[in-house]
């Protein structure tokens, strides 16, 4: 896998025109990976991440583009919740047990 299930992206230009795009750059074994033909002309109601694919293939040469976590910063954003709220805030069943943390947008810019 290259990321988190069910996150990311990827696609391949396959003519001056089209794309197959997946909205998903992961997906376990024997499990079927959504793939869609489709223009590279950008419309109002793509995603932002359909329209980053769009841009690069309509602005350079390339051919692929895959939009992956980074699995460093994962980790790193995994041990600053523990850090700070415990083993408990990634290890708890979010459907039994609710974390309260104090997250404010101004400190994590």
């Amino acid at each position: 896998m290259i990321g988190a299930y069910g996150t990311g992206s990827m696609s391949q230009k396959v003519t001056s025109r089209e794309m197959i795009y997946s909205p998903v750059s992961a997906v376990p074994s024997k499990m079927e990976i959504p793939l869609v033909r489709i223009s590279t002309e950008i419309h109002e109601e793509d995603d932002f991440e359909l329209v980053l694919h769009k841009l690069i293939y309509n602005n350079t040469n390339f051919t692929t583009c895959m939009m992956t976590s980074n699995p460093l910063a994962t980790a790193d954003g995994m041990a600053a919740l523990m850090e700070r709220f415990g083993m408990e805030s990634i290890l708890a069943d979010l459907h039994e047990q609710r974390i309260e943390t104090t997250f404010q947008d101004r400190l994590n810019p």
